[in-house]
């Protein structure tokens, strides 16, 4: 390079600078609703440090968009927004099987079984239609049943919340079943 042979310096200069790293300007979204319609204003800020203050140059305006879309918009510019097709856009945060257990215990309920059973409302009555139920649905032991709390609603429905205990909501209940076995065949 003929700047490298006659002046030394001027060529480390020049490449001193093309090395440098330039600062891009952030651009920001701004939003006015002192008008009947909420505006955005795309605008980027820096600073003048001869006057000593912030300057604010605009960069576009956004109308006939509600508050919440511009801001929406203003939290991407932001950066928080996560692309639809991110893997942290959905999380699964938990899961439950509702839909089974409702039709089988509404089912259950058609056919009035519950005042078979028993013709007063007990929670014992609700604990045997959740083991029905959960036979139907599940097959599977009362054990197993009650260790499936946290992924079905079907005791939640029948009014046990948290975890089911076997022996006072499974066993319990098919002790007193057990005493109105004879009531309940007449009745069927």
């Amino acid at each position: 390079m003929h700047l490298k042979g006659n002046f030394p310096f001027l060529y480390w200069f020049y490449v001193y600078i093309l090395a440098m790293p330039t600062k891009e300007p952030k651009i920001h979204l701004e939003i006015q609703t002192s008008r009947k319609s909420p505006v955005g204003i795309l605008r980027t800020t820096f600073w003048v440090s001869d006057q000593k203050k912030y300057r604010h140059h605009q960069i576009a305006r956004i109308k006939n968009k509600t508050l919440n879309e511009l801001r929406l918009i203003q939290a991407s510019f932001r950066g928080d927004v996560v692309p639809a097709d991110s893997r942290e856009a959905t999380q699964n945060i938990r899961s439950r099987e509702l839909g089974a257990s409702r039709e089988i215990l509404s089912l259950i309920n058609r056919l009035n079984l519950q005042r078979m059973i028993y013709s007063r409302n007990e929670p014992w009555v609700q604990h045997v239609l959740a083991m029905v139920a959960g036979r139907i649905i599940y097959q599977d032991s009362k054990l197993a049943l009650c260790n499936m709390w946290e992924n079905t609603c079907l005791w939640e429905l029948c009014g046990v919340e948290g975890r089911p205990q076997v022996q006072k909501h499974c066993y319990a209940a098919m002790d007193e079943l057990l005493k109105r076995k004879k009531s309940i065949q007449q009745k069927m």
